[in-house]
């Protein structure tokens, strides 16, 4: 057996975004019950020096006593506490969302990625119902049906739970349009996507080329699109005490400009698609502009969102 059969990668409700998930390099072992571990010796291999906090307390176990390993039950060291049946709605096309957001945060995944207890998903989706839930006309009903935590930077926080969210309206609607609308939330999920990668690309080159190995990116040069070539060296040389040679600045000063404009062409062309997308679901919705105004109003959220 390939150990990749039972290594996952998984999500936590932080790292899912405005169409798209942040990829922070998590995996998970997912060694189910009735595994059979001699199948996957590098797994095993890999678990066997943790085995003491891994093994489940016995019965009788004096409890006046520590006990190194995990909590009782019918689990072998090697599995996992839970049985997980519906482990199988993991593999299948999926719209992932947090379980509390200020915004809407949903993402459309068919890679068999597994989530954390942060996350909230449905499986077997469309991109129908991606596009439906991203949508400012549904965020407006979460606003109304979710529980809000407060305020956190002038924007209300809302728990997304199963109670909340299987109470919102889904709209039928004709296949063409139902097209109309999967073929944007894709288009957007695409854009989103891509500008993520530039974003990482481009960090990672800033902390390879100009970084140190104990400094991380300030929140400054993390979001270096909002950086004009002055202020970005200037952060360099706040958080690394150091000078972009002068040889090399214009070929910085243009790479950096090319990254921008390409951050700026792809939010753009998010923020076109996402405004057709909210026309064609306020359409559905039969919204009149007395209501879209309504809801435009109230959430207070931008188009193009990173």
């Amino acid at each position: 057996a390939h150990c990749s059969e039972i290594i996952k990668p998984i999500l936590r409700g932080e790292d899912l975004r405005p169409w798209y998930q942040e990829d922070e390099g998590r995996w998970l072992i997912f060694t189910r019950r009735g595994i059979d571990i001699d199948a996957y010796p590098t797994v095993k291999e890999y678990l066997q020096p943790m085995r003491e906090c891994l093994e489940p307390r016995p019965e009788g176990w004096d409890m006046t006593q520590p006990w190194p390993g995990r909590k009782p039950g019918s689990y072998a060291w090697y599995e996992i506490q839970d049985t997980v049946d519906y482990f199988a709605e993991f593999e299948k096309p999926k719209v992932f969302w947090p379980d509390i957001a200020k915004s809407p945060r949903f993402v459309w995944d068919e890679v068999a990625t597994f989530a954390s207890n942060t996350v909230y998903f449905v499986s077997d989706a469309t991109p129908y119902l991606l596009g439906i839930l991203a949508s400012r006309a549904t965020w407006f009903g979460i606003t109304n049906l979710s529980q809000s935590l407060g305020e956190r930077i002038g924007t209300n926080r809302y728990r997304l739970f199963t109670q909340f969210m299987s109470r919102l309206p889904i709209p039928d609607a004709p296949s063409a349009e139902r097209d109309a609308i999967a073929s944007l939330a894709m288009a957007t999920t695409e854009q989103a996507r891509a500008r993520y990668t530039l974003h990482r690309q481009t960090r990672h080159r800033i902390l390879t080329d100009l970084g140190a190995p104990d400094k991380k990116l300030n929140q400054k040069l993390t979001t270096w699109w909002e950086l004009d070539f002055a202020d970005f060296m200037a952060q360099v040389r706040k958080v690394y005490k150091r000078d972009i040679p002068l040889r090399e600045r214009d070929d910085w000063e243009a790479w950096l400009l090319s990254c921008r404009t390409e951050h700026d062409e792809r939010t753009a062309e998010i923020i076109r698609l996402e405004t057709e997308l909210n026309k064609r679901v306020y359409a559905l919705f039969d919204l009149t502009p007395a209501e879209i105004n309504t809801i435009e109003e109230s959430t207070k959220y931008q188009y193009g969102e990173v």
